[in-house]
């Protein structure tokens, strides 16, 4: 389809070339036939120009140049078959403004995005050639991508080029520094051939958008337009509808004998210079806006002007500065889901280990998989212990002893258990081993006999003869079914069924004859305790590898470690992290570690609303820092539900919250003091301007503190509209809001940051944080600051 739609998408949007001779043009007065230089119905700037003619490989360019030095561009791309004079009004007019404007033609007058770059490589190469007559006149770092029908098409395609319609972006195209906005004509991206017309999301670097579309366009129909807008992530993105404007009255003139598509045009009922002053007018205010930095409304004041009909994407979160960093440039890297595979919903673990960096890669349908990036190269390690069961909704990474410890997840939140209990597994660099699962050893395996009813629970027969009291704390598992051992005599096994946290215990399933096996120890999964269902966090302290486990709603969560990387041990048990006064545990998980200074900090839940806690743990001895009765209350006082991550950066350790009322952010001084960064009774509001952000990923990149938020989203619809996004700061005083739409395309989070061979990798996820749902595939992007071409002088 996607060859069919290059072919559809073309044909849609050639405004010019030969005609079709059994459908002859439309005949009438509203079109001019020949260039008229006229400019004085244009709102002219009174900038003086001049004009020059340039080659730049295969296209020819006509250059409109204002007299100042060091002027931003603009670079414009006729539509399909259309020379480039017919867009006279248009260079002039930017030119008059301040802007050096350059109309592009390609020898075929079909344009792709390398015209576009190659021809801003060759004005950055004049612009620092002494001989040259564009010596020192232009700013590469401040450019406006500009375009008409298939011209504005290719233009949009050069934001993303990962997503471009084959032979529009040829191999190694990439998107230019230094674009500050696309201001595009006739525009739309929609398959006009095909029925079920794509809703998919757009990705594009995050500046502003400007189409301006006429009302009675017939190439560029005003509902292909409206579906083009409505798949535009969150940005600052404006459709102006110009009343009674057709496709044509773009362009000075038109060619009767040769103009192909004039006949599926609309009559217009407005005149075509009229039409282009409106244009014009709008046009001038985008470009001195993006460029000069001009104040501009959403909408460009288009509101009460009866001309023009907008239609607005304004910005969830709006960017209040720089933080005096250089702008982020985002670039996808590899395919959606890693491999293409769309199940592939998460990255939501990655270590540095041999060389390589290593993701654990979450999949509700086949399982976890393991994957490493080394040399530029992405590929999927296999995984013995992949099964279904292994979902991996939340999972960790360590490496100790010159091994690589990798913590999986089975099963999601709640109160059901619905889980074979989280698992961890060793890598060598050539071999996966279990060190807690069912893997690790043999089963002993029963025959079950009669089944009674005792109290609570029922005692069933087993054989052969087990060991009296061995298996008290162990498990019996068939298939689907798993008991609680609550003790055991030689023949007989007393059985709990905690499936729940409120199950009750019967004899369903347990029919003699049944076979079943007998598990125990911390060598099994869930160390021993299946309703220990996620890994949350790893970490390395004093020679000793940490594993916090997650989601034990029935009996708590706990805190376990290794001294040899082979034999696990609880340092820290339920009793110790409490019960609420109903007698449910107090915290479920711990859901970050991190060792600085001393002492491995330990973050937990708080259920029912108790809020966030936090210990230190040092020289043997942990204290609670955040909980009640602790210098800092539960919650910080403040009803923060938990830390989801902790970092450090700039002497601070910083602390990412996780509130449904929006997240916060805090830091601990050396006296374990906390301030708040962002939040309430700060300069930056909960959620940074945006309530549905509910956690902070925080990660320490190349000196700065980057976020990554995850949003509070439910369903994919939501996707629409909400967005995880990335921020950084060097100094932990002045924000840059890197991407107000996770690197491109909305996701549920933005999960990890991660440095190799030098290049630095953000994840962002579109998997649910609530349960067995997936919204579409994870995005892996090279994460690099924008280095516009340089304006200085060769040497």
């Amino acid at each position: 389809m996607r060859g069919r739609w290059s072919l559809a998408l073309l044909l849609s949007l050639v405004a010019c070339g030969a005609n079709d001779q059994n459908e002859p043009p439309k005949k009438g007065t509203w079109y001019d036939t020949s260039l008229d230089r006229d400019t004085s119905y244009l709102p002219m700037g009174g900038v003086a120009q001049t004009t020059l003619e340039l080659t730049y490989g295969r296209v020819a360019v006509t250059a409109y140049l204002p007299a100042t030095k060091q002027a931003p561009i603009a670079v414009f791309l006729p539509g399909g078959f259309c020379t480039r004079d017919r867009y006279f009004w248009f260079g002039t007019l930017l030119a008059s403004h301040g802007v050096a404007t350059f109309l592009l033609e390609p020898p075929d007058s079909i344009s792709k995005a390398d015209d576009a770059t190659t021809v801003i490589s060759g004005l950055a190469a004049d612009n620092r050639n002494a001989d040259s007559p564009l010596f020192e006149r232009l700013d590469l770092s401040r450019i406006v991508l500009a375009g008409h029908s298939l011209g504005s098409y290719v233009q949009s395609a050069l934001t993303d080029v990962s997503t471009c319609t084959p032979g529009f972006c040829p191999p190694g195209t990439k998107t230019p520094d230094g674009v500050r906005g696309l201001l595009l004509f006739g525009f739309h991206a929609q398959n006009p051939d095909d029925p079920a017309t794509p809703t998919t999301p757009m990705r594009a670097i995050e500046v502003p958008w400007l189409i301006v579309n006429g009302a009675r366009d017939g190439l560029a129909t005003p509902e292909k337009a409206h579906a083009t807008v409505a798949r535009l992530q969150d940005r600052p993105a404006t459709l102006l509808e110009v009343q009674g404007m057709n496709h044509f009255q773009f362009t000075d003139y038109v060619v009767l004998a040769t103009d192909r598509e004039l006949a599926r045009d609309q009559e217009p009922t407005v005149a075509s210079r009229t039409a282009r002053a409106t244009v014009a007018s709008y046009a001038v205010k985008f470009v001195r806006g993006v460029l000069f930095g001009e104040s501009m409304a959403d909408d460009l004041g288009a509101g009460s002007d009866a001309r023009v009909s907008p239609i607005v994407r304004k910005p969830r979160v709006r960017s209040t500065g720089t933080g005096g960093l250089a702008r982020p440039v985002f670039e996808p890297f590899g395919k959606p889901g890693l491999d293409g595979d769309e199940d592939n919903a998460d990255i939501v673990a990655t270590a540095a280990y041999g060389g390589a960096t290593y993701l654990l890669v979450r999949n509700e349908t086949a399982g976890a998989s393991v994957w490493r990036i080394r040399q530029g190269k992405l590929e999927a390690v296999p995984f013995p212990g992949r099964k279904p069961s292994l979902n991996t909704i939340f999972g960790a990474m360590a490496v100790f002893r010159d091994k690589l410890y990798i913590g999986l997840s089975s099963g999601t939140q709640g109160g059901q258990r619905a889980s074979t209990g989280a698992e961890v597994w060793t890598f060598d660099g050539q071999t996966f081993a279990p060190v807690a699962a069912r893997e690790v050893d043999e089963d002993t395996t029963v025959t079950l006999g009669s089944c009674t009813q005792t109290g609570e629970s029922v005692k069933v027969e087993v054989s052969p003869a087990i060991e009296p009291s061995a298996w008290a704390g162990g498990m019996l598992e068939a298939d689907k079914l798993l008991f609680d051992v609550e003790s055991n005599e030689g023949g007989s096994v007393t059985l709990h069924n905690s499936e729940s946290t409120t199950a009750m215990t019967t004899c369903n399933g347990l029919a003699a004859g049944a076979t079943f096996a007998l598990r125990r120890g911390y060598d099994e999964a869930g160390f021993g305790d299946v309703w220990n269902k996620a890994v949350m966090a790893m970490a390395v302290h004093e020679d000793r590898l940490y594993v916090g486990m997650g989601l034990n709603l029935l009996r708590g969560t706990s805190l376990f470690a290794t001294s040899d990387g082979a034999h696990f041990e609880p340092v820290l048990d339920p009793a110790y992290f409490g019960k609420q006064p109903t007698g449910t545990p107090k915290s479920s998980s711990v859901t970050a570690l991190y060792s600085s200074k001393g002492s491995i900090y330990i973050a937990a839940t708080g259920t029912e609303n108790y809020g966030a806690r936090l210990a230190a743990w040092q020289a043997g001895q942990p204290r609670w820092i955040i909980d009640d009765g602790a210098p800092i209350a539960a919650g910080f006082g403040r009803g923060t539900f938990q830390i989801a991550s902790i970092a450090e950066q700039g002497g601070r350790l910083w602390l990412g919250g996780f509130d449904f009322n929006g997240a916060e952010l805090f830091s601990l001084d050396d006296q374990n003091r906390f301030t708040v960064h962002v939040g309430e009774g700060t300069d930056v509001p909960r959620g940074f301007g945006d309530l549905t952000q509910i956690a902070l990923n925080l990660f320490e990149a190349r000196g700065d503190l980057w976020i990554g938020t995850y949003a509070n989203v439910a369903t994919k619809d939501e996707l629409n509209d909400v967005s995880a996004l990335v921020l950084r700061t060097s100094t932990g005083n002045a924000w840059q809001l890197s991407s107000s739409h996770a690197f491109g395309v909305n996701a549920v989070g933005v999960t990890r940051f991660f440095e190799q061979d030098g290049v630095l990798y953000g994840a962002a996820s579109r998997g649910g944080l609530s349960g067995r749902n997936s919204f579409g595939p994870a995005r892996l992007y090279v994460v690099r600051d924008e280095a516009p071409l340089s304006n200085q002088v060769q040497p």
